[in-house]
């Protein structure tokens, strides 16, 4: 006893025990930060409750409340009296309802357990069973469109009379995509400049530097030759790039303008008088 209150006079023991204290104290204050989430396994409360989401999304559509499933149910189960002696008794729903699934729906697990054929694939199925379009990419397809989810999801889509195309430059069974479709006619620009400022954008690299000039000008290049092209009989993309390559090109759109073309319409002049103003070429592009 005596060494104990000999010990407890000395001075270095008592700091020591007073950073232990006040290093306690600052762990309990700061709490587990080294968790990242929680999580907890559902029970019968919350599997009605999600049920419930789910049924209540399906039978009235909202855009912002889009829900899917994987698995079918019958009309029957739907019925919250059933619904719930159902989960009551075995703890099972009549599907995986996964409501509110436009914000975002991740499913994890490791490689060749069934994540495409028993969820995802299944998800896709609900959504055509809903009419949603449905646009998927499959990194898995083979050269002739075997394996993958093309198989089985697309005959899925053609069964439900959906208008399969796919889309794999190269190959023979591809469609094609002309971005200026999206452009109503020669007058919609708010669609033009906004598809000419994704191709500007990824045209100049990844570099993120950008002239003063050049940058909205060359955007502005790209705009009004989507407009022009749009009113002529072949609107594409081919067409746009041909009028751009024509010989003496701001000449021409000058000669144009004072023509009162009738394929050569104001909002198109609108957008080429900056190039016509500092005569550039499509070098200022491509």
């Amino acid at each position: 006893m005596n060494d104990l209150v000999q010990l407890l006079r000395e001075p270095l023991f008592l700091l020591f025990i007073g950073i232990f204290i006040f290093l306690a104290i600052l762990n309990a204050g700061q709490g587990q930060k080294s968790v990242l989430t929680r999580a907890t396994l559902a029970n019968r409360s919350v599997k009605y409750n999600l049920a419930i989401t789910a049924l209540k999304q399906l039978k009235k559509f909202q855009i912002k409340n889009v829900c899917l499933y994987s698995g079918s149910f019958k009309n029957w189960q739907t019925n919250f009296t059933i619904l719930a002696s159902k989960i009551w008794l075995t703890d099972y729903p009549p599907s995986l309802f996964v409501p509110s699934a436009n914000q975002s729906i991740e499913v994890v697990g490791k490689p060749g357990c069934g994540k495409t054929f028993g969820i995802i694939d299944r998800l896709l199925t609900s959504a055509i069973d809903q009419s949603f379009p449905i646009l998927l990419y499959d990194y898995k397809g083979g050269p002739n469109g075997e394996g993958g989810q093309i198989p089985y999801i697309g005959a899925y889509a053609a069964r439900h009379r959906y208008r399969v195309r796919l889309f794999a430059p190269g190959r023979d069974y591809s469609c094609t995509i002309n971005p200026l479709d999206f452009i109503e006619n020669e007058k919609d620009m708010t669609m033009a400049e906004t598809i000419a400022k994704n191709f500007h954008d990824n045209l100049r690299g990844d570099s993120g530097k950008t002239d003063s000039f050049f940058g909205p000008a060359g955007q502005r290049v790209l705009f009004s030759s989507f407009l022009l092209a749009k009113n002529t009989i072949y609107p594409d993309l081919a067409m746009s790039f041909a009028l751009l390559q024509l010989p003496n090109f701001p000449e021409r759109l000058k000669y144009a303008a004072t023509k009162n073309h009738q394929q050569f319409s104001q909002w198109v002049q609108i957008g080429f008088k900056r190039a016509t103003r500092f005569s550039l070429t499509t070098n200022v592009i491509y």
